[in-house]
């Protein structure tokens, strides 16, 4: 893997902190992952020069639909959430795939597909299945997280049960219910792991064969890693209470997507 290989994945990184920092954590951090993606990119401008003039009407395309979530969020007075965080990126990825510098349109290219499958993958689990009235995500959380945490933490000897779909109650420190939300379900670190893997698959002519069980790994990796994440929270929650929980939860995410997409990235691009 060359420098610009690890650029790419570190590009990548400091994007999704930033959104799920906007998202659900600190708007300061969110800011300063932005800045950290901004001067990635400028450095990759800086190395490939100015090149030609690329494609204006990419560009247009790119900043008009970055301007026309920001103006519905503003309009609506709505909280940038995740489906708004990647229509932000895909007008993004449009913009700089439309640059004249061949590292940023081949960085445009990578951002664009990582953020149309995450849409797609995205729609497919939480939008359609919602707009048929399916709670797919919800079941999901409860018997392929809420459950099994449960499990494993009541082994260890913490005094926790089960009430009802998705909520916890927890003693010791807590001793009161704590209910497991979308957030807590997985989903987002396994979409954005899948998304970015195809992505780099795409935009450097990887063979089918060999992604297919890289992604196989990534799953089951994203996945172990979110329930290790749940049961961190729910001790934390459990020794030093609900405040100490939320201190850290909204942080963690991405802690633990960034340590681990980097190495299984780098497994992959070796």
């Amino acid at each position: 893997m060359d420098r610009s290989d690890i650029q790419i994945v570190i590009f990548a990184v400091f994007v999704v902190a930033a959104f799920i920092e906007f998202s659900y954590g600190s708007a300061y951090l969110g800011a300063f992952f932005a800045t950290a993606a901004l001067a990635v990119l400028l450095r990759f401008s800086a190395v490939s020069g100015a090149g030609g003039g690329g494609s204006l009407l990419r560009k247009v395309l790119g900043v008009a639909i970055v301007a026309a979530v920001l103006y519905y969020n503003f309009s609506t007075q709505s909280q940038i959430k995740t489906l708004d965080s990647f229509l932000i990126l895909l007008g993004a990825s449009i913009a700089m795939t439309g640059m004249g510098a061949g590292r940023i349109r081949e960085l445009g290219h990578l951002t664009f597909y990582m953020s149309l499958i995450f849409l797609v993958l995205f729609s497919s689990v939480y939008v359609l299945p919602g707009m048929l009235g399916i709670k797919l995500p919800y079941y999901y959380g409860h018997y392929m997280v809420t459950l099994p945490v449960a499990k494993l933490l009541t082994s260890a000897g913490l005094d926790l049960e089960v009430v009802a779909m998705n909520l916890l109650y927890v003693g010791n420190m807590t001793n009161s219910l704590i209910g497991l939300d979308m957030a807590c379900y997985g989903f987002y670190s396994m979409f954005l792991i899948i998304s970015a893997t195809v992505a780099y698959g795409i935009t450097m002519d990887a063979s089918f064969r060999r992604i297919v069980p890289i992604l196989a790994i990534l799953a089951v990796a994203s996945y172990a890693a979110n329930l290790l994440r749940v049961s961190t929270l729910i001790v934390l929650a459990y020794y030093y209470g609900v405040d100490t929980m939320l201190l850290v939860h909204s942080h963690l995410g991405w802690i633990f997507f960034a340590f681990l997409l980097l190495p299984l990235m780098y497994l992959f691009l070796k």
